[in-house]
This record gives C-alpha cells, structure tokens and sequence, in this order.
C-alpha cells in the first residue's frame, strides 16, 4: 500500500466511525423522546388518580366524619407501635 491508498483507508474509516457516530445519536434523541413522552404520559394518568382517590377520600370523610376519625385514629396507633418497635 501506498501513503495515498492508507490515507483514503484511514479517512473510510473515520466517515464510516462518524457516520456510526450520528447514527447512534439519532437513535438515543429519538429514545429519549419516546420515553419523555411516555413519562409525560404517565405523570398525566397519575394525577388524574390521584384527584378521583382525593375527591373519594373527601366525600367519604364529609358522609362519614366520625368513622374517619375512627380510622385515622387506628392508623396513627399503628404506625406509632411500628415505629417504637424499631
């Protein structure tokens, strides 16, 4: 081989690696914004449960204001001897 033919090699080689290069970049931006999306996506489904569980709890305690203060009572019990025990 010639220095003429080696450099063409090595100059290949290089636009091949940064072809490479741009590729895998192009896959993980597309990747992350996938999964952004996704997230985004989840977070929405989340806080639409987490509005019907508050707007439950409330109806609940407002129909049953003594038996919630029955039931927050036992929690706290609970919790307190779970944590003295440790």
């Amino acid at each position: 081989m010639n220095t003429e033919q080696v450099r063409n090699f090595g100059n290949n080689g290089v636009d091949a690696a940064v072809d490479g290069i741009e590729s895998a970049a192009h896959h993980m931006e597309n990747a992350f914004a996938r999964s952004k999306e996704q997230l985004e996506a989840l977070q929405e489904k989340a806080l639409e449960v987490s509005k019907a569980a508050c707007e439950t709890t409330d109806k609940y305690v407002r129909d049953n204001p003594w038996q919630a203060v029955g039931i927050a009572a036992a929690v706290g019990l609970v919790a307190g001897l779970v944590i003295r025990r440790r």
